[in-house]
């Protein structure tokens, strides 16, 4: 995905809204070469399946609330 792809897909929201939001860039990979970078995220936007990331982030935050885990305020 290009960074103005992302830009555009969370124009809608109020910018002092919180959001859990993950991503990689080429840097994260050293091993891909900098001419497949382009193929590589397509590849990984088109067809990897993300429900179990959600799945994961949620049982985190679940953790975290059950646990009191990271918060400062307490």
């Amino acid at each position: 995905m290009k960074v103005k792809e992302v830009i555009k897909n969370l124009e809608h929201l109020n910018p002092d809204s919180d959001i859990i939001m993950a991503w990689w860039d080429k840097d994260a990979f050293p091993d891909v070469a900098d001419e497949d970078w382009s193929y590589a995220v397509d590849r990984v936007d088109s067809r990897m399946d993300w429900s179990q990331a959600h799945e994961d982030i949620q049982m985190t935050i679940e953790y975290a609330l059950d646990m009191n885990t990271f918060r400062e305020d307490t």
